[in-house]
């Protein structure tokens, strides 16, 4: 027995500190959610909303992962897009973009239910995410900033959703992909996370511009050592056109997905200082001004991380935090939006404090997390 023992203790220290580091956080924060959900679902059964299209599995625990937008992407896996969909004025798949629904589609083969498909494919996102968030901190920093960024991922106060049903963890796996492969000069990897990136959400074209940024600077911004791997950036665009193109095909509208975003979901260009003016003096939903004040505190921190994690990292964190405020009036996903803003993490990781005040900033994003998580296992709007 003990010879046994032995070799399982050899074995998981060969485990590397990061995937032990995750995998732990992983299932101690999705049980502590689980509880938080489920319990709360029997506490406020007479308040909570809930309605028929949300019952994707019968259990609990499962359906909470699966509200709102949720729909919509398992709509697209089982359906996909068709013209008769293509109502102007009317909600239609063409809002949403392809990826993330046809991976769903994918491994819903294998598991024989796309609900779960999707479940599984936000969760090992995210694991990934941790995981390659660490190696691309670690580029620049010491290993406890890298663990710590991974610790301030799962606390964010609305990381929950990185296990439901959305395009949150993807997105983020992409991102931070693009980032590492920019920094590590694997441009053709990069240029793929990219292509991929834009294929999960329209924003995700402008990952160009760090990715650029990124380049240039290797080059120590001398056009004369330019070569042709620059190139391979132009793979990101091509996701994006590539989508366009096919509505196109599928319409007879090139911008479909604009025209449906702006005339069902009321998405479209407006100036960002009133948007975020008119969510912090919003007197008749708090969580609308929950949302603004996050923004606003997001907004704050968008210089910083300019200064102290450079112009790469910035220019991502800017157009991620200004973008929603730009093209959406809806306040309630604004705290959603933020969550692939990955330099947040980093950026408090990096924070020099002592040991009693970063353990009340975690205790204090548990907490919130936790009581974020009661709304949105019941189906409120405070994250949508």
């Amino acid at each position: 027995m003990e010879i046994y023992m032995k070799y399982f203790k050899e074995k998981i220290k060969k485990i590397p500190v990061e995937l032990k580091y995750t995998l732990l956080l992983f299932l101690g924060t999705r049980t502590c959610l689980i509880i938080i959900g489920v319990l709360s679902r029997f506490i406020l059964k007479p308040f909570h909303h809930k309605p028929a299209e949300w019952l994707y599995h019968g259990k609990i625990w499962l359906d909470m992962w699966g509200l709102w937008d949720t729909g919509w992407y398992l709509r697209i896996a089982q359906e996909g897009y068709t013209n008769q969909q293509a109502m102007h004025g009317v909600a239609s798949p063409y809002g949403f973009f392809p990826l993330y629904p046809l991976i769903i589609k994918l491994t819903g083969f294998l598991t024989g239910n796309n609900f779960i498909a999707g479940i599984i494919i936000s969760n090992i996102s995210l694991i990934l995410s941790c995981l390659l968030l660490y190696r691309l901190v670690k580029l620049d920093y010491d290993e406890n900033t890298a663990l710590n960024s991974i610790k301030y991922l799962f606390l964010f106060p609305t990381a929950f959703v990185f296990s439901g049903v959305f395009t949150e963890s993807l997105y983020l796996m992409l991102v931070i992909s693009c980032f590492y492969y920019a920094k590590t000069g694997t441009w053709f990897k990069a240029g793929i996370a990219g292509f991929f990136l834009s294929l999960v959400r329209p924003w995700g074209v402008f990952i160009i511009f760090p990715l650029l940024y990124e380049y240039l600077r290797k080059k120590d911004f001398q056009f004369s050592k330019i070569r042709a791997d620059l190139f391979w950036q132009l793979l990101v665009p091509l996701g994006i056109l590539i989508f366009f193109c096919y509505c196109w095909r599928q319409t007879g509208d090139f911008f479909v997905f604009i025209h449906t975003e702006e005339k069902a979901w009321y998405h479209k260009m407006t100036n960002s200082f009133s948007v975020l003016s008119f969510g912090l003096r919003w007197p008749y939903d708090s969580t609308v001004t929950f949302a603004a004040d996050l923004m606003l505190i997001a907004c704050f921190l968008v210089p910083i991380i300019f200064y102290v994690l450079g112009a790469s990292y910035g220019l991502f964190a800017l157009y991620s935090v200004l973008l929603p405020l730009v093209y959406s009036f809806d306040f309630h996903s604004a705290p959603r939006y933020l969550l692939p803003v990955f330099p947040f993490y980093i950026l408090l990781a990096k924070l020099k404090k002592s040991r009693g005040l970063d353990e009340m900033i975690t205790a204090s994003l548990a907490l919130l997390q936790g009581f974020l998580m009661v709304f949105w296992a019941n189906g409120f709007d405070i994250v949508k």
